[in-house]
């Protein structure tokens, strides 16, 4: 690691702030941006007299972070305009990820930037709550192609389609289930609703322990094909813990995680947050969670790939499994209209627009050429780390094939 992602990483942890002296500012301002944390460590800065940073840096972070402010305002009005409008026809919903944790452990909203806004419904409600929130004056926000779309027609994807507000500031994800595919199956939703916690703003939250748990799996998720924001979310998995301190419920929230066919998310998770954080989880909680045939050696490529390498990382991620690699490269007229409107899509010549996209593209297949045996390496941890996935999602004595002994 180096000094500048030391640095990020210490005001990540909450812990004391790593030495200033001889810090590439730049690089701390790219590995933060590239993370999602510079809200965080500006506000970090604000709490830690000891810091000596350049005013032109602080500048940078501080428009980061008032402009964080201002979209966490107001994605607050929308999420109670949501809450009033689904209760009004007898919906009830429960918080999820990011929206949940500025809630529960987050003492300053605007140190945590939100993509999207994550709501769990129950299932005999989900598609009324998408044509509620659609009354609202959203709209799909981005054409679902391929396997994801296929799974939303036949009802079987974890979730719908992203709904965007007529202004684009605000994205609702309406959940039925926390996880997806062969462990929806395995974990029981309904003990997420049981243990809900009611919160001020008159939606549910998670329990400490389910929420720990939903944000391992997102995280590991995102690492199959990306080191982007992976250090902003070790951050919140550190939040938690730190948090609920003793009060943490390890086995419930270790019980759910086998039960869920979770184990190696959460483990990789805590073991990422360790490395990076300092986040001290319990050994024997590492213990239960360590996978058969997983080695120290696999758990150092997956942090210094995954998480430490603050830069697109994977030239073949247009090949991800169940991924359209023709689609990602040239979309469908339907996928930009929707996703930048008539107007600006019809601006922007298609040409143009898919050029951009090759663009991107050759980028990350240059970048693949020039260290083709670390691209190797990459799809090597992935076959490593899909095996022993998909073998914890597999309940004991289910072949591969999903079918039973």
């Amino acid at each position: 690691m180096t000094p500048e992602f030391r640095f990020v990483a210490s005001a990540a942890s909450g812990g004391p702030l790593a030495p200033t002296s001889g810090l590439g500012w730049e690089q701390v301002l790219s590995i933060a941006a590239w993370h999602r944390l510079g809200p965080m460590l500006f506000g970090r800065l604000g709490t830690d007299g000891t810091a000596s940073i350049p005013s032109a840096i602080r500048d940078r972070l501080e428009a980061d972070y008032l402009e964080t402010a201002a979209r966490t305002m107001y994605r607050t009005v929308e999420v109670a305009r949501a809450v009033e409008a689904l209760g009004a026809v007898g919906i009830e919903l429960m918080l999820l990820k990011g929206a949940a944790l500025v809630a529960t452990v987050y003492a300053d909203a605007a140190t945590r930037p939100m993509v999207d806004v994550d709501i769990l419904v129950r299932e005999a409600d989900l598609h009324r709550a998408d044509e509620t929130i659609r009354g609202l004056g959203y709209s799909p926000q981005v054409a679902v192609e391929g396997r994801m779309g296929e799974k939303l027609r036949r009802g079987a994807a974890h979730q719908l389609a992203g709904l965007v507000s007529a202004d684009r500031l605000v994205v609702f994800e309406i959940h039925r289930h926390i996880f997806a595919d062969a462990k929806a199956g395995r974990f029981d939703i309904g003990r997420l609703w049981d243990r809900a916690e009611a919160s001020a703003s008159g939606a549910l939250l998670p329990c400490p322990e389910h929420l720990l748990l939903h944000v391992a799996e997102h995280f590991m998720y995102n690492r199959f094909n990306r080191s982007e924001g992976a250090l902003g979310q070790l951050a919140d998995i550190a939040a938690v813990v730190t948090a609920q301190g003793h009060e943490l419920d390890w086995d419930l929230v270790v019980g759910e995680a086998m039960e869920a066919g979770a184990g190696l998310s959460l483990y990789l998770a805590l073991v990422a947050a360790r490395d990076t954080l300092g986040l001290a989880a319990p050994a024997d909680v590492l213990a239960r969670l360590r996978p058969a045939g997983f080695d120290d050696r696999m758990a150092r490529s997956f942090v210094d790939r995954r998480v430490v390498n603050s830069q697109p990382w994977l030239s073949l991620e247009l090949l991800q499994p169940g991924k359209n690699p023709v689609r990602r490269l040239f979309p469908s007229r339907q996928s930009v209209t929707t996703r930048f409107g008539p107007g600006e899509a019809g601006a922007r010549s298609m040409v143009r627009l898919y050029g951009v996209r090759a663009g991107g593209a050759a980028r990350l297949v240059a970048s693949g050429a020039r260290q083709p045996r670390q691209a190797v390496a990459d799809m090597l941890l992935n076959r490593r780390l899909r095996a022993l996935a998909s073998s914890a999602a597999r309940r004991p004595g289910e072949h591969a094939d999903g079918g039973g002994a």
